[in-house]
């Protein structure tokens, strides 16, 4: 069902499908939790505020409104990162574990000095004395095992036999003690005992030494930064803004670097945003779905890795990771609620793929009590919206002029479309003046609110609820949402003004009216 008042700022479309909901087995506890400890690892993580709107809560006549505060995310103005670090962070692991599948065992990088936990030269060596020592470095420990326990030698003893040792140690694996001290061919000795002539070769330091060594080796494995890692791992994107921001940021982190194209029209400060992570960014001469497919096309001509948010066919690994890194937001949110649980959440969306992460795990978390989920685009961007109507994915084509950038989409993630068509209630369409609307209510709220600085496409949904609650030409579409007294509202702003320019302007114009 559908509401025809005034069409030019909201219309409501009631889910028509009646297939159960099926939830991709991806959305479950283990992941969650594996996905939340990512993050919290990442030395910028800390919960970004969820923000309780007493007062307009009693203006509007529900029970409840709290808002997530995503602006403070990782201090990149938006909640894009939780995605974007994630995926990244899969996708390296995944391809390094088949790089090492497919080549020698020895570590040949240049190991960047991280933490002072390794060097160069240290993977260097490590590397020798993984592929040189091996099962040797253990029999000495063993032969030294023996001496203490047979011959019960002095520490000077055992000083004198590393002397020895440093000479010659070829036979220790089949030798007894004494051949061991009469021996002196062994020129290879001195290479793998180097460390060992500095130290007290004692059964509990020969075992201590091997396992440091086993220890550094694993970790000059697993670093994440190396100089051949970074040239290695060159990550592409096309973005309307906060995307590219985080997949920039990810790929700073990673020692990475990022090519990010953006559509026609993009505003300067974002743009500016992106390049000051140390990203490659082009503006395009195409809309957003084009420059996704430019970036495609970029990344295969050149074997980048596409990190891209939205899923296509043959493209959905990195897509899914994406949508799956913003259940953290979620389950920041539900922890934050202490226990009160929402009866409605709005979720605004581009292609879909926080819309779905987020209510992914809404409704297997709260699967016993699930909220009434609607999905909230731009007027012109409703490729989710239009889907649903025609009961297909339907792609939005030609030019969307909206100041909500983040959701200037045409096309539905693949990930996510079912998931969509079988989780949501409803599909809601706003124009531009309920965004500003949003924008403005939050920078001034009434007395006892904590105000709040929310862009374009962040407000969007504040503005939806105001305007649903307040205005009766709306009564039948706050009927058709279940909207009352009992309401527990629970929304995303999804990022903070982005757009400063333009954010001041959506301000001012309120203050000049």
């Amino acid at each position: 069902m559908k509401t025809n008042h005034t069409p030019e700022e909201i219309e409501i479309l009631i889910n028509p499908n009646k297939e159960p909901l099926v939830l991709p087995e991806r959305f479950n506890k283990e992941n969650y939790s594996q996905i939340r400890s990512f993050h919290q690892s990442l030395p910028a993580y800390r919960p970004t505020p969820l923000i309780s709107l007493k007062a307009l809560a009693e203006t509007l006549g529900v029970k409840a409104i709290y808002i997530k505060d995503e602006s403070h995310r990782f201090g990149l103005n938006a909640f894009k990162a939780l995605g974007a670090s994630w995926a990244m962070e899969k996708l390296i692991k995944e391809e390094n574990a088949k790089a090492e599948e497919n080549s020698p065992t020895k570590l040949k990088t240049e190991t960047v000095n991280q933490n002072g936990k390794a060097t160069s030269e240290k993977a260097s060596a490590l590397n020798d004395i993984k592929d040189n020592l091996g099962e040797k470095l253990a029999a000495q420990a063993n032969v030294i095992d023996k001496v203490n326990q047979d011959s019960k030698i002095t520490k000077a003893e055992a000083k004198a036999y590393t002397e020895i040792c440093s000479k010659n140690c070829a036979d220790a694996k089949s030798s007894t003690v004494a051949s061991v001290k009469a021996s002196a061919d062994n020129e290879n000795c001195e290479k793998d005992f180097a460390e060992a002539k500095t130290m007290e070769v004692t059964n509990a330091k020969a075992k201590a030494y091997n396992q440091i060594c086993e220890k550094d080796f694993a970790e000059a494995k697993s670093l994440a930064v190396t100089k051949v890692k970074a040239k290695a791992f060159t990550f592409v994107t096309a973005t309307d803004g906060n995307h590219g921001k985080a997949v920039a940021w990810a790929a700073a982190n990673a020692g990475a670097r990022a090519f990010v194209f953006m559509p026609k029209g993009s505003a300067e400060s974002r743009v500016e945003a992106i390049r000051a992570l140390g990203a490659c960014v082009e503006v395009t001469d195409f809309n957003y779905d084009a420059t996704v497919a430019h970036a495609a096309e970029f990344a295969k001509k050149n074997g980048y890795f596409l990190m891209q948010d939205t899923g296509f066919e043959g493209y959905t690994a990195t897509p899914w990771n994406i949508t799956m890194g913003y259940t953290t937001m979620a389950s920041e949110a539900i922890e934050q609620m202490e226990g009160l649980l929402p009866t409605h959440v709005f979720l605004q969306a581009g292609v879909g793929s926080m819309a779905g992460g987020v209510m992914g795990y809404l409704l297997d978390s709260l699967r016993n009590n699930p909220p009434f989920v609607s999905i909230v685009e731009a007027a012109g961007a409703d490729c989710i919206y239009q889907s649903a109507l025609n009961g297909k994915i339907t792609r939005v084509e030609g030019e969307c002029d909206t100041i909500m950038a983040g959701l200037n989409c045409g096309s539905v993630s693949l990930c996510v479309y079912e998931l969509l068509m079988q989780g949501a209630k409803a599909f809601i369409k706003c124009s531009d003046s309920i965004s500003e609307e949003g924008m403005r209510r939050l920078a001034r709220p009434q007395a006892g609110d904590k105000p709040i600085v929310s862009g374009e496409s962040g407000a969007v949904t504040a503005g939806l609820v105001c305007r649903l609650c307040e205005d009766e030409a709306y009564s039948e579409g706050r009927e058709l949402l279940g909207l009352n007294k009992d309401s527990v509202i629970l929304l995303f702003s999804t990022e903070g003004a982005t757009d400063p320019v333009n954010y001041e302007k959506v301000l001012n114009f309120a203050s000049d009216k």
